[in-house]
């Protein structure tokens, strides 16, 4: 059973990358999956 999933958040985000930091409960391992998008110069 998974175990209770608190928050996630990021930081150190660049043109190469980015830091993410999630919470649980337990030691359940976690995925995270993420997309991105370039945004076009208006």
């Amino acid at each position: 059973m998974p175990g209770v999933f608190l928050e996630v958040s990021y930081q150190s985000k660049s043109v190469g990358g980015f830091t993410i930091h999630v919470a649980r409960q337990t030691q359940t391992q976690t995925w995270v999956d993420w997309v991105a998008i370039q945004v076009p110069n208006l």
